[in-house]
């Protein structure tokens, strides 16, 4: 049968009924989904060393991985003019056009895609892009797995994440020196409360929520 329960809700007006789903159609290729990720690993070990330890050997170091990003701590005396020179590797199409490395790349990146000459690659899958646009990063402090803040030289702003808050207390309290106090100190950040709608039983509520947000335990 495919009936399972029911749930009559406040008053006699409102009744959900749960069934059980009888047919199952398996027109889905989830088996794609662990080949991306499969690949995503294969790019990332390739380009950190075939490429980073390859090229820059002790003077490169890992500090935070993702499934398909780096942050990195490169020692070299122009990293721009490195990218440069292996700008096979890259999409810099994020740039600003009047940016150093768009400036000097070799004319051989250039192509003419309906009437505009644009970076041939431009969106092409596998290569490498620069977060930031070109705002170099300098300084960073990472607690766990997304929980990080980034400086960049000329943005106003921090890249700051952290899973499990809401970005508008993210952009509103939390500051770098509270993810560097927590790395390096192990200082735990205070306890913050935010405030959401949810439906319950078809009722909308506001809930006050306090929940603990920064701090070095990493379980992950």
């Amino acid at each position: 049968l495919a009936f399972v329960s029911r749930k009559i809700f406040y008053g006699a007006n409102l009744v959900a009924v749960h069934r059980r789903q009888t047919n199952v159609k398996l027109n889905k290729p989830e088996y794609v989904g662990a080949c991306i990720l499969d690949l995503s690993k294969y790019f990332m070990y390739d380009f950190w060393y075939g490429h980073f330890k390859k090229k820059y050997g002790d003077r490169v170091r890992l500090l935070y991985t993702d499934t398909d990003s780096l942050i990195i701590k490169i020692e070299t005396e122009n990293i721009y003019q490195d990218m440069i020179d292996d700008c096979d590797l890259f999409d810099f199409s994020d740039y600003p056009e009047d940016h150093w490395v768009v400036k000097n790349l070799p004319e051989d990146q250039w192509i003419i895609n309906e009437g505009k000459r644009v970076l041939k690659n431009t969106k092409v899958i596998g290569k490498w892009k620069d977060e930031n646009g070109g705002d170099r990063a300098i300084g960073y402090a990472g607690v766990r797995a997304k929980c990080y803040s980034v400086i960049c030289e000329n943005s106003r702003k921090n890249m700051i994440k952290a899973k499990g808050l809401k970005k508008s207390l993210i952009k509103r309290e939390f500051t770098h020196k509270i993810f560097e106090d927590c790395a390096l100190e192990g200082k735990e950040d205070q306890p913050r409360t935010t405030q959401f709608l949810r439906s319950y039983r078809h009722r909308m509520y506001k809930i006050k929520q306090t929940k603990s947000s920064i701090n070095p335990l990493d379980t992950k």
